[in-house]
């Protein structure tokens, strides 16, 4: 697998366990640049951040962005300086835009629990304290988010995660591919809810489309009626197959597991 570690320090603790064994581990890790800020100590700064005016997401030249459409997962390494750090918020906003939730990761070993509101979305997916762990925490997650572009197979594994795990039952589900928060926390509106049965083939379309991953989430309960969705990633298909079907959820800026009744399709 190809991790990206975002990171204030990739030279010292807790930046370089997480990259030393995921390395370990035979993996490909690519990692944010020395903290100097210096070209001239680490040549990736010369042109590192996406270019102003477009969105998260949006440059696919930036040396961040090519780095990150390269991996199939990110961490974030979580130490004294990260919450407010305008670097580390570049890094994770951009990780968010391009992976999606379920793809970012975030390790917090010396459990400094981060308080500042604007950085809290960026931490969906907590890791254990261990690094050994958590980079082996990785591995599994990313290889049984499973590698079929066969629906019912994944939504199977993801409804026996729910299932054990003690949540609500639902009489039907929806799938949507559109959902806008605001700066909250809120779900402001959800994109057009389509059955199982009807999405199914647009399902096929994204799973071989050639992306590294697609993102299958179980979102919240609105009603008696499970939401999904599904993310892909925000630049063009690279050709690769088979795509990574990664599975997550609920989501924690939910309260309950639900979805505030009077919400309906944009």
């Amino acid at each position: 697998m190809r991790f990206f570690v975002s990171t204030y320090s990739s030279c010292a603790w807790p930046g370089s366990a997480m990259i030393d064994h995921l390395r370990e581990l035979g993996h490909d890790v690519e990692h944010s640049p020395d903290s100097s800020g210096s070209s001239a100590i680490d040549p990736r700064w010369r042109g590192w951040y996406p270019q102003p005016g477009g969105g998260p997401g949006s440059d696919n030249t930036c040396g961040l962005g090519v780095a990150l459409n390269a991996v199939e997962a990110c961490v974030i390494v979580i130490d004294k300086a990260w919450d407010s750090s305008t670097w580390m918020a570049i890094e994770a906003d951009e990780a968010l835009a391009r992976l999606g939730v379920a793809r970012l990761f975030h390790w917090d070993p010396d459990q400094y629990r981060p308080r500042a509101r604007g950085m809290l979305r960026y931490l969906n997916r907590p890791l254990p304290k261990d690094a050994a762990e958590s980079a082996a925490t990785l591995v599994e997650l990313g290889t049984s988010a499973g590698n079929t572009p066969d629906f019912d197979a994944s939504f199977a594994k993801l409804e026996g995660f729910l299932r054990a795990a003690g949540l609500a039952a639902w009489d039907e589900v929806r799938i949507t591919e559109s959902v806008v928060w605001d700066q909250s926390g809120a779900v402001v509106s959800l994109g057009e809810l389509r059955s199982i049965e009807d999405f199914r083939p647009r399902y096929t379309e994204l799973v071989t489309a050639g992306w590294p991953w697609v993102n299958l989430n179980a979102m919240g309960l609105l009603g008696e009626t499970l939401i999904l969705t599904v993310e892909c990633p925000q630049y063009d298909p690279v050709g690769v197959s088979p795509t990574s079907v990664n599975l997550s959820g609920p989501d924690i800026r939910l309260t309950d597991f639900t979805l505030d009744p009077a919400l309906g399709s944009s």
